[in-house]
């Protein structure tokens, strides 16, 4: 593999549009978080363009940028002199286009601009056809918008800076504009560029292409959820010897990462050959962490090469069945995927075998815990059968995926009866759900109250401050019991506990460390010696 298609880190121009006095507090606090990002922010803060030439500098210098940030209020904006009929910011718009620029649109929630345009009718008589006529030009340029990524905030949230930061750490990270690259500070850098092996690796991490976007998407949300079970957790992992599996995905990579330092001074091998804490995992990133940059211990389960395309996953050969499409009937499994199940259910080595001290790390691509399920239908899709979907998705609740085999997968997870934390940002609680694309992981076999109610399970929720007591509430009402990170940070996290997760795992005595350990290796020489 050549090197050419090796990540870069780049720095963009980004240029800020919005109607000006009214949205002067957005554009500050886009300047800060684009600033912090080390951007470039380009904010051209409203002179009177009444030349020429002012047009033409608003022309270059948008030509210098790659990204346009579109922040939109209730307001259409002062026009353009009268040969343009249009706003400054819907010309600028017009020049995005034209300059191919990547466009990330924040605009506030339309049930907040019809309440500020209401407001509007209070001006002077005069104004009223120049409001009403800039009423149709805002609708209009709302419809163009339309198929760009867009972020709908409100007032009062109070959160601004977390929706460019979102919009930003979303989209940049997939745009391949060229911007400016920084000289890297340490020559091992560059080094490590001309290097034929490291720069093959990077390239096969940087393959499982949702895996490497995802990483940078809700990041600081991922550290905090981290750092809080950290603080909570690590300190009896270690003290009592348990057990740890990390699942594939972005999320638990983050959970590996910050645990890591405390594992590393705690997990060695005893005389008889046994770890004293077993660490297994199914996450690429996680078992690089572990095993090449902290020397810990580690071990793939199950036994297999990272052959799931997206995630760097392995199943232990449930990638190779054939995947079925989504069921939302509450179907139970079949046969087939029931016996793929017992057979990792079987192994000696698996999380939780014997009885060990175990705990599972894992995470979702959401879960649906409200009444109000959010669907996103693929388009063409006529209204009966978007209705049929409707009813039958109404009775679908709990964690959900977006591929088959990571369905089949977290049923062994869920089927092991070992305790389990699962690891997901304030956002994926009740989000949208792609009809035709997402599996529900439960159903009319093993439901979500059976699965709430009696399984050992936690949630470790990674959130902004405004969102927390709304997230909170959501595992109340399922009789959860919740211990607070106390952050007080802009970003913080919970955890939330049912009463068998609490008797099982947080209230378990400890046990003494294995004193041996089987693995495939031993397992498949044994076999050889009979």
């Amino acid at each position: 593999m050549s090197g050419e298609n090796q990540p870069i880190d780049r720095r963009y121009q980004i240029f800020i549009s919005s109607t000006f006095t009214d949205l002067q507090q957005q554009r500050k606090q886009a300047i800060e978080v684009i600033a912090d990002l080390k951007h470039i922010p380009i904010a051209l803060e409203r002179f009177a363009a009444q030349k020429e030439n002012d047009l033409d500098l608003i022309q270059k210098v948008m030509s210098q940028c790659q990204i346009y940030l579109l922040i939109l209020g209730p307001r259409y904006g002062e026009l353009v002199p009268p040969k343009y009929e249009i706003s400054y910011t819907e010309l600028e718009y017009n020049l995005a286009l034209k300059n191919n620029l990547e466009i990330l649109v924040l605009q506030m929630h339309p049930d907040e601009i019809m309440v500020r345009r209401s407001h509007l009718k209070d001006e002077v008589e005069h104004e009223k056809k120049e409001r009403y006529d800039n009423q149709r030009k805002l609708e209009h340029f709302h419809i163009r918008l339309v198929k760009h990524h867009r972020q709908f905030w409100k007032t009062e949230d109070h959160d601004f800076k977390y929706h460019v930061l979102k919009a930003l750490t979303d989209n940049l990270p997939k745009c391949q504009k060229r911007g400016f690259i920084p000289e890297p500070e340490d020559p091992t850098f560059v080094d490590a560029a001309a290097n034929e092996f490291i720069v093959d690796l990077v390239n096969e991490l940087r393959g499982f292409e949702t895996l490497y976007s995802r990483v940078s998407e809700e990041a600081e949300k991922k550290r905090a959820l981290a750092k809080c079970f950290r603080e909570r957790y690590a300190n009896r992992i270690v003290e009592d010897h348990i057990n740890l599996f990390f699942e594939s995905g972005s999320t638990v990579a983050y959970v590996a990462k910050d645990l890591a330092t405390a594992l590393a001074d705690a997990v060695h091998i005893s005389p008889g050959g046994a770890p004293n804490i077993k660490i297994n995992t199914n996450n690429v990133l996680a078992y690089l962490l572990f095993w090449l940059k902290m020397r810990i211990p580690c071990s793939p389960f199950p036994w297999s090469t990272p052959s799931e395309k997206k995630f760097g996953a392995w199943y232990g050969g449930l990638e190779k069945k054939v995947a079925l499409n989504p069921d939302y009937k509450g179907t139970p499994l079949n046969e087939d995927a029931k016996e793929d199940i017992r057979k990792l259910l079987e192994h000696s080595y698996r999380p939780g075998a014997g009885g060990e001290y175990t705990l599972l790390l894992g995470a979702a691509s959401g879960v649906q815990i409200g009444k109000n399920h959010q669907l996103i239908f693929r388009p063409n899709l006529d209204e009966a059968t978007r209705e049929k979907f409707r009813q039958e998705l109404a009775d679908c609740y709990g964690p959900h995926v977006g591929s088959y085999h990571n369905k089949i997968f977290k049923r062994f997870m869920y089927d092991t009866k070992v305790a389990m934390m699962l690891f997901l940002t304030a956002d994926k609680i009740d989000c949208e759900i792609e009809v035709g694309k997402c599996h529900f992981i439960l159903d009319n076999e093993f439901t979500w109250e059976q699965f709430y109610t009696m399984h050992p399970i936690a949630f470790c929720i990674g959130c902004l401050q405004s969102e927390k007591q709304r997230s909170i509430e959501a595992f109340r009402e399922l009789k959860f019991q919740i211990i607070d990170g106390n952050s007080a940070e802009e970003f913080t996290a919970f955890v939330a506990r049912n009463q068998v997760f609490i008797d099982q795992f947080e209230e378990r005595k400890p046990q003494a460390p294995p004193v041996a350990v089987t693995t495939p290796t031993a397992t498949a020489a044994t076999a050889g010696a009979k």
